[in-house]
């Protein structure tokens, strides 16, 4: 659908080192850190193994002080180098930028409140078929993009650009949750959620 266009607004794009937000970190996210835990051990198979890859791959970027320049989606370098820097289509995707800010924690909130639904309606080996897919459809939408802004326009700092992060995949699991939600007759759309915070119906989503 033409709402895949908003995942390319999604990933963090990294312009220089760690960014850090304490404020934000003290208020939003170490409150939400059990329920966080809780929702990950009560999640489905397929949702908990994303979930630990993510999580294991932000431990060791952080730990090894792995340059994002080196792992992140850039058009510039797949597009002149195909063969060697394909494998930013993935290593972007399960890569976050900051600290435990407002980038990792709220994808991995989104992730565990969103993913259950679906690999239950879907199964866990098509959910983990449908997020490989969606990876290489953000990767996709985000290079014609960037391709296109540089071609057409003239406009090279989207090809230029560093990104990272699951977002991408989040939103577009976010509207088929809505999807499914809205199959399910009016009692379940209005206790429809976004992380646990307020209520939205699903014929609001994009």
């Amino acid at each position: 659908e033409a709402y895949l266009l908003i995942m390319f607004g999604g990933r963090r794009h990294i312009r220089g080192g760690v960014q850090n937000n304490l404020p934000y970190l003290l208020l939003f996210v170490l409150p939400r850190m059990r329920q966080m835990v809780t929702w990950c051990l009560s999640a489905p198979v397929a949702i908990r193994i994303l979930f630990v890859a993510c999580c294991a791959v932000h431990a060791y970027v952080l730990t090894q002080h792995v340059d994002h320049g080196k792992v992140c989606f850039k058009a510039a370098a797949i597009y002149n180098n195909p063969k060697a820097e394909f494998f930013r289509i993935y290593t972007s995707a399960f890569t976050h930028g900051g600290l435990l800010d407002e980038h990792i924690v709220p994808n991995m909130m989104a992730l565990i409140q969103f993913g259950p639904l679906l690999e239950l309606s879907f199964g866990t080996l098509p959910t983990l078929f449908l997020v490989a897919l969606l990876v290489h459809l953000v990767a996709a939408v985000e290079f014609g993009v960037a391709y296109a802004a540089a071609k057409y326009f003239k406009y090279l700092a989207f090809f230029n650009e560093c990104s990272v992060g699951f977002s991408g995949v989040l939103f577009a699991m976010m509207v088929l949750h809505a999807k499914v939600l809205a199959k399910r007759g009016p009692q379940e759309q209005q206790s429809h959620s976004i992380l646990g915070i307020s209520g939205i119906s699903p014929s609001l989503y994009p």
